[in-house]
């Protein structure tokens, strides 16, 4: 008897467990080129997040922020999420175009980076695109999940097609 409720604890620990590693553990980062693939088959809103390797803030988004499971599920659910290094040497096409590395300064950019970010280059940053890839939201700084989270819901469900933001805002209970 004792061996069979070993076993059934043993089986349903295995079984926990595999739950948990059914859960979205990480944001489905893909690369612009993936991007324009992916909206083929199935437009959705793009989010794309803009950082560079030296910046703390773009650390600590990366660390909180883009590991709650909350906001992991909501961006795998609802945009094509491009995370991109906006000193990125290597060039980068999307949309017909070639997009090179600028030197400046002591370190440079991606044309790309400038393009979306319309030259504020400031970290991170994110921004938001429609299915078209015209910029709906440009966010700098270090975004909270709490302050990120009614944004992703306003844009990610079209909700900034029938109400402002201020009005949406007055409304908006969480999830």
């Amino acid at each position: 008897m004792i061996k069979i409720q070993k076993i059934n604890v043993l089986l349903v620990f295995l079984l926990l467990i595999g739950f948990k590693s059914n859960a979205q553990e990480s944001i489905d980062w893909i690369t612009f080129p993936e991007l324009e693939v992916a909206m083929k088959e199935e437009p959705k809103p793009v989010m794309i997040d803009f950082y560079t390797v030296w910046c703390g803030w773009c650390r600590k988004m990366d660390n909180n922020v883009f590991k709650d499971p909350k906001v992991i599920s909501y961006i795998n659910t609802h945009y094509y999420a491009v995370k991109f290094n906006a000193e990125q040497k290597q060039t980068v096409t999307f949309k017909g175009r070639d997009y090179k590395f600028v030197n400046s300064g002591r370190r440079g950019y991606n044309e790309i980076a400038a393009e979306i970010m319309d030259g504020q280059m400031r970290y991170p940053t994110l921004a938001f695109l429609n299915e078209n890839f015209n910029i709906l939201q440009l966010l700098r700084g270090y975004q909270t999940t709490e302050e990120l989270f009614p944004i992703l819901n306003f844009l990610g469900e079209n909700v900034y097609k029938s109400k402002d933001w201020n009005e949406f805002i007055k409304t908006w209970e969480g999830d």
